[in-house]
């Protein structure tokens, strides 16, 4: 028995050899867990070989586990069945597995496929109040997996002992004072594993595990008062601060556990302020500071609130309010406020809360100068940051066909009354399109992976570019040596030619010369490389093919790579496709980080051809959609997402 194990697009690998001939063959086998435990209600499908030399007919069957993990079904042929295919989901991986039919005319074949690697452990801890020695955990939070449970727990200590069991809550008792890590590892009914460790503190903490800390301002309203903070404070994991004691300095002392607080000093002076923490594990500690408090003058302040950033206005708008601005007694009224908003324009009166609207972005220096009742005079300036709404955005959708590539600028957006005056478009091979055409073609001299690249200009002299990958096949050739490639851990790529064929019947590939753009190169007839990238960078991935009837082509792509990891966009997310393999209704997941995002769904076969295709309005969220697939014929098909921020392509299988 020999397996072929494919991400992506799933070439079928065949065993030609001499079997029994038989027509009707019996094909059962069980469906298990890593672990032992059955899978029930789990697809397989059951086939003859599609070789005109093995089988002359063609039976496919998809049958489920009962409930004790077994599966069968019954092929029936008017002719002599040699050989049978036997294919289901294993790990995320789609495989097929050929077996010929043996004298019984029984093929067993028995799958284990993996456990989602869904369950999480987690635990918190604290130090029992009875003895410091003891620390008490609790795995409530740990998590399972949809439709699974955790059947055994082991609490590592850390002092070379540990626990075994099932226990959600237990305790351990230290021989001595000191900082350990404990682990807890989880095992689940269907097979995951997982473990998670973290650090904890076990006996009566010493003077120097607790730490406070202050900080303080001077009141705005009131030049004799401050504001304390203590937020800074410092405490071992576990234990928490129970007291906080504020000495003011001025034989005035407030009690409790206020992590913020003020304090109004008689006069003017210098004072001692101390904080006195106390911890639940009885780590006491001091810190003090001296605060100087000077003769109480009048004082201008004001705060600044910017409104945020709206498409749907000219300018930006700035609010401010002095309200906090103080006389020199409580008694002292302000009588006058003359602003400077730094644009040239100025306020004079005695407006508390001016608001003021900015054209143009930049830096500005805003100034209030007050006067109050008494003949007090004071100004404060502060600087604001301006930044203009982003009035325009350059969106587009491709599509190819053959060596011709289409784009349609229709998804670029612009703000209220402007108006797309010119549209460049660079199509990644070193032309480039000048001019304002909202839906543009060009024709590629070969096929290949290119950058295209749409640069807007408006009538208000809005600037914005956005870039798009797309893929060039020459659907006239005689063999097309497609790839795609995945993100693997570790800065690895996988690269997977399983879409290459060969047009010409009776052809077969006989080599793939692999180039991946970094200098090192892999020969011989590798379908799925695996390829490490010692540097972040972009690379240009060709991959030559040769067939046994003489076709040779080349094509070739372009990745961007970051610390070793091809980047991807952060705006449109394929969550989930399910179910893959498909018989009737494809259900993709996609999130999206903002709201009515224009989207195309489409379904794509090997050739590049689309299928099915639908314009779709995407909400901000996880959002389910429902794709028919009952009228494709068996084999593997990409679903595309297109978007105004890029492309989201997964694979699926197409079963009968």
């Amino acid at each position: 028995m020999r397996k072929i194990f494919y991400l992506g697009l799933l070439p079928i690998f065949y065993l030609i050899s001499l079997s029994t001939f038989a027509n009707r063959v019996v094909v059962k086998g069980t469906v298990k867990f890593p672990n032992g435990v059955v899978v029930a209600n789990y697809p397989v499908l059951v086939r003859t070989d599609t070789l005109p030399a093995n089988n002359p007919c063609m039976v496919s069957k998809t049958v489920y586990t009962n409930n004790n993990g077994l599966y069968e079904a019954v092929l029936e042929c008017t002719t002599d069945i040699k050989k049978v295919i036997i294919g289901s989901k294993a790990c995320d991986q789609y495989f097929l597995v050929g077996k010929e039919v043996p004298t019984s005319l029984v093929v067993e074949y028995n799958f284990s496929i993996c456990a989602p690697n869904a369950c999480k452990p987690l635990f918190t801890w604290v130090r029992s109040t009875d003895n410091a020695l003891i620390v008490l955990v609790n795995s409530t939070p740990s998590l399972a997996g949809a439709g699974d449970e955790i059947v055994k727990r082991i609490w590592s200590w850390g002092d070379g002992t540990a626990s075994e069991g099932n226990l959600i809550e237990t305790k351990h008792a230290y021989a001595a004072p000191g900082t350990y890590e404990v682990c807890l590892k989880i095992l689940t009914r269907n097979g995951c594993e997982n473990k998670y460790c973290m650090k904890v503190v076990a006996g009566q903490p010493a003077n120097n595990e607790c730490r406070p800390e202050f900080n303080w301002q001077r009141q705005t309203n009131n030049g004799l008062g401050i504001n304390t903070n203590s937020k800074n404070s410092i405490t071992l994991p576990g234990d928490s601060i129970v007291s906080r004691t504020w000495i003011w300095g001025d034989g005035t002392v407030t009690l409790g556990n206020l992590i913020e607080t003020g304090h109004v000093f008689p006069g003017a002076g210098t004072y001692q302020v101390c904080l006195v923490t106390k911890t639940k594990y009885a780590c006491e500690k001091r810190v003090c500071q001296t605060v100087v408090i000077e003769q109480f003058k009048c004082q201008a302040y004001f705060i600044i609130t910017i409104d945020p950033i709206s498409n749907t206005t000219i300018g930006r708008n700035v609010k401010l309010n002095s309200n906090v601005s103080a006389g020199t007694t409580a008694t002292d009224a302000i009588v006058e406020r003359n602003w400077s908003f730094g644009d040239g324009a100025v306020l004079n009166g005695n407006v508390v809360d001016p608001s003021h609207v900015y054209a143009q972005p930049g830096k500005y220096k805003i100034c209030l100068r007050i006067k109050t009742a008494a003949g007090c005079v004071s100004e404060i300036c502060k600087e604001v940051i301006i930044e203009l709404p982003k009035r325009c955005e350059a969106g587009f959708s491709n599509q190819s066909e053959g060596l011709k590539g289409f784009v349609n600028s229709t998804l670029s957006h612009i703000g209220p009354g402007d108006s797309i005056i010119s549209r460049n478009w660079y199509w990644g091979d070193g032309t480039q399109l000048n001019g304002n055409l909202a839906v543009a073609s060009h024709e590629y001299k070969q096929p290949g992976q290119y950058e295209v690249c749409l640069v807007i200009k408006t009538k208000y002299g809005c600037e914005a570019k956005t870039c798009r990958l797309t893929t060039i096949l020459d659907l006239k050739a005689k063999c097309l040596p497609y790839f795609n490639n995945e993100t693997l851990p570790d800065k690895k790529i996988r690269f997977n030619s399983g879409g290459a064929v060969s047009q010409l019947a009776g052809d077969s590939i006989i080599k793939r010369n692999w180039n991946f753009g970094d200098g090192t190169t892999l020969t011989g007839n590798v379908i799925n490389p695996l390829h490490e990238y010692k540097f972040g960078g972009t690379y240009t991935v060709c991959l030559t093919m040769v067939t046994r009837l003489g076709c040779e082509s080349r094509w070739c792509k372009t990745i961007k790579v970051e610390g070793g990891v091809i980047t991807e966009d952060a705006f449109i997310k394929l969550v989930s496709l399910y179910p893959n393999p498909a018989k009737n209704v494809l259900y993709p997941v996609v999130w999206s980080k903002n709201p009515n995002v224009k989207a195309e769904l489409a379904v794509i076969d090997v050739y590049g051809q689309v299928k099915w295709a639908q314009t779709v309005t995407l909400p901000q969220g996880n959002s389910t959609w429902q794709i028919p697939v009952q009228t494709l014929l068996a084999g593997p098909y990409i679903l595309r997402i297109t978007t105004m921020y890029g492309v989201r392509r997964a694979n699926f299988y197409k079963m009968n």
